[in-house]
């Protein structure tokens, strides 16, 4: 049941702006709000957001070796793309959004450049988690190994010489 609220609050969210899309077309005083429900500071996408986590937090999906992988990933992603500097170079200069705004390809277009923007910042996440993240960890266990090592002597040679 939680699902179909979430969903439904999704749909609501874009038959607003569909709505504000036709009273733009009509009335172009409205064009500048066809997007306005679907900012992701509105309350309306905070709402849907929240019910759609709600209605899918307790699926259960069998073990899937990809999908862990892909789920480990997804804060990285979101990290790599979503940031003043990225969103700027992914969106307007490499994928040039706005110039598919009333193309055609608008849909072709934007599934592309998510799946690309999706595999590349995958990639880029799985190379830093092998390549720096792992040495790191073996770094700072091999320095409390040997920190817990003159920790034992230290407390050792203590109870000694008591």
């Amino acid at each position: 049941m939680g699902k179909a609220y979430g969903v439904g609050a999704y749909g609501f969210c874009l038959l607003l702006c569909l709505a504000a899309d036709e009273l733009g077309i009509r009335w172009p005083v409205f064009s500048q709000y066809a997007t306005y429900f679907s900012d992701m500071q509105k309350t309306t996408m905070l709402v849907s957001a929240v019910l759609l986590f709600a209605g899918f937090k307790n699926l259960s999906i069998r073990f899937s070796p990809f999908i862990n992988t892909v789920a480990a990933s997804t804060f990285g992603i979101y990290l790599i793309h979503d940031n003043q500097y990225m969103r700027w170079f992914l969106w307007d200069r490499l994928f040039k959004n706005a110039n598919f705004y009333n193309s055609p390809f608008l849909v072709l277009h934007a599934f592309g450049a998510i799946s690309i923007t999706l595999l590349v910042c995958l990639l880029a996440d799985l190379a830093y988690r092998k390549l720096i993240e792992e040495n790191f960890w073996k770094c700072v266990d091999w320095w409390l190994d040997k920190r817990d090592i003159r920790y034992k002597r230290l407390t050792l040679s203590r109870d000694h010489s008591r």
